[in-house]
């Protein structure tokens, strides 16, 4: 499980019993709700317009997009290999494997 918080993306995992146990933080700045598809986890850092593509398994940025100013707590949206994020101008679609 991600969670976006202000600090930064978390990843928790629920072990057996519901017992929570903290795993990765990311420093990308990716404070937005979270989507996983594609091979990332995908967030907005929300305050420089940053679309990030963090690796599941430790949060490591794999890219950094910028799509430009967007609104409070924009997600990303997955749809058919495409990463879409809603944005003040519009909507920007990216690619992620072109």
């Amino acid at each position: 499980m991600y969670l976006p918080c202000s600090s930064g993306l978390r990843q928790v995992e629920i072990g057996p019993g519901g017992a929570i146990h903290p795993g990765w933080q990311t420093a990308s700045g990716a404070t937005g709700p979270p989507v996983i598809g594609g091979g990332a986890v995908w967030s907005i850092a929300i305050a420089s317009g940053v679309l990030c593509a963090l690796s599941p398994s430790n949060g490591r940025v794999l890219a950094r997009i910028t799509v430009g100013s967007v609104p409070h707590f924009d997600s990303p949206t997955l749809w058919d290999g495409l990463v879409l994020v809603g944005t003040m101008h519009g909507v920007t679609a990216i690619r992620p494997n072109a």
